[in-house]
């Protein structure tokens, strides 16, 4: 029974986890092609200003969801092992309409307050022209986010996936044209993220419908599981907002306090360093409604291994990506946005140490919210939010977007150390004896610091930067198999799991 588990366990996480890390590097490539279309479109101060208001409203989201969404998540995962449809419905019904009630009030502030933000906060004389139109998101993200709840909960990874990535497809595709039809202004990129957002949730609805029966349910108000309801997902929103003051905060100080091109600069220097969380995220949301059900059943020792071989492959994968990126700073962002962005190099290698520790942040707090400790997920982010946002009002002043990344980087260790306290407080735990961690991350120093070295001997081109990282990771490969860290026969093994678990349909057996 705890072999099938394991291998029933596994074929779920990798299935999923590979599905989302398909949809999010589809979804990262069109927003990364999208960001160098823009960035070779419109003028620098432009670029940060559409991703400064963007970022403004998508904050001001966090307060109209508090937390609901991922209260959500865990307890339609809940509700699916007991077969409870009436209690999906009564939630995500309750809850739409609570969002919708805070977006219009939200919504309303900020059209009356759209000329005073445009002078004193972006200063820009296109600012309220842009914002007033996107303030309509608090609506529209509310339509494209239920169904993809919805869709995590019931662990359809698919659907789930698909959204996301066929947004970023939409918006890219709405914005090429608008350029080719029209003037090459603002109000493109703007009017395509309206657009496409708008579609999604029409879309998402639609498969809602389609590929679920909770909607046949009855709609019932049942006050005490509303109460548990809200309540759990009440400390979450100091997880949530915290988590989106770490990722966005530095763009809306750097906003009030530096000029917009700065600000241009920086909002590609944020994503081009979380490149290496894609590795994080597919298998973080799979281990939110996988490791409930593992809670549920009391099946920790399962969860416990999981999340131990996941943390010896990432750390695997990643760690040689940063390191390279980190090398290559000034390379990656003129090829991909212009001469205009070289200027983050630095702000970018300050990050990206940092990021493998962001990632497993993440995974952590997907555990311990799966294990009912909600708490401990929001305490982690709203600390670490709090440092985030003290260090950037410290250092943006006087420092600009360096500033900016010295607090980032800060701030995601202090958020791994925390995470990591709760995990043990929790039981689930990896192995102190283990120092594979440890002597990985000197392996990957080992191989790839030397290539900064020889890096400035060689002219710096596209074919030379290919040769040099194929040489690199294969020497990185030949070396951890020698040493057995990760052997062929791992690899063909894990292969097998991953091609099995997509391409089969054969059911995953339940344990009774």
């Amino acid at each position: 029974m705890t072999e099938w588990k394991t291998v029933s366990y596994g074929h779920s996480l990798a299935s999923g986890s590979m599905i989302i890390f398909l949809g999010l590097v589809l979804g990262a490539g069109l927003s990364y092609v999208l960001r160098i279309v823009l960035a070779r479109s419109l003028p620098v101060d432009e670029v940060g200003l559409f991703f400064s208001v963007l970022s403004f409203i998508i904050f001001v989201t966090l307060f109209q969801k508090i937390g609901t969404e991922l209260s959500l998540v865990r307890y339609i995962a809940l509700w699916k092992v007991h077969q409870e449809e009436w209690k999906i419905k009564s939630a995500l019904v309750f809850t739409s309409l609570f969002q919708l009630v805070l977006a219009l009030v939200y919504g309303g502030l900020i059209l009356l307050l759209a000329q005073y933000l445009e002078t004193h906060y972006f200063h820009h004389p296109l600012a309220a022209e842009i914002l007033v139109p996107l303030s309509s998101l608090l609506v529209l993200l509310l339509l494209e986010d239920m169904p993809r709840r919805l869709f995590q909960g019931l662990n359809k990874m698919f659907w789930f996936s698909f959204l996301e990535w066929f947004k970023s497809l939409l918006v890219l595709v709405f914005v090429v044209i608008g350029f080719l039809w029209f003037e090459k202004t603002i109000i493109v990129p703007t009017m395509a993220f309206l657009l496409a957002t708008l579609i999604i949730g029409i879309v998402g609805i639609i498969v809602a419908l389609r590929t679920t029966t909770f909607w046949k349910a009855p709609l019932k108000i049942d006050v005490p599981l509303l109460k548990d309801f809200f309540l759990f997902g009440l400390p979450l929103i100091f997880f949530v907002i915290g988590n989106k003051v770490i990722d966005s905060m530095d763009l809306l100080i750097l906003t009030y306090f530096r000029p917009l091109e700065e600000v241009g600069v920086y909002s590609v220097v944020l994503p081009t360093a979380g490149l290496c969380l894609f590795f994080f995220r597919p298998l973080a949301v799979v281990m939110l409604s996988l490791g409930t059900e593992l809670w549920r059943k009391g099946d920790l020792d399962q969860l416990r291994r999981l999340l131990s071989r996941v943390y010896d492959y990432l750390l695997l994968l990643v760690f040689p990506f940063i390191v390279l990126m980190m090398i290559y700073a000034e390379f990656l962002l003129t090829l991909l946005f212009g001469p205009a962005y070289a200027s983050g190099a630095t702000a970018l290698r300050i990050i990206l140490p940092g990021v493998f520790f962001f990632g497993a942040v993440h995974m952590n707090i997907s555990v311990l919210t799966a294990v009912g400790n909600s708490k401990a997920s929001g305490k982690i982010m709203f600390y670490g939010a709090i440092v985030n946002c003290l260090l950037n009002i410290i250092l943006i002043p006087f420092f600009g977007m360096v500033g900016a990344a010295v607090a980032t980087l800060v701030c995601y260790f202090v958020t791994f150390w925390l995470s990591w306290i709760y995990l043990h407080q929790e039981n689930v735990h990896l192995d102190k004896k283990n120092f594979k961690f440890y002597l990985l991350l000197f392996l990957s120093l080992l191989l790839f610091v030397p290539v900064y070295f020889v890096q400035p001997l060689i002219s710096t081109s596209v074919v030379s930067f290919l040769i040099i990282c194929t040489v690199s990771f294969l020497s990185y490969i030949i070396l951890i198999n020698r040493l057995g860290f990760f052997s062929l026969t791992e690899m063909k093994e894990l292969w097998v799991m991953i091609k099995s678990s997509l391409f089969s349909s054969r059911p995953v057996k339940e344990d009774n």
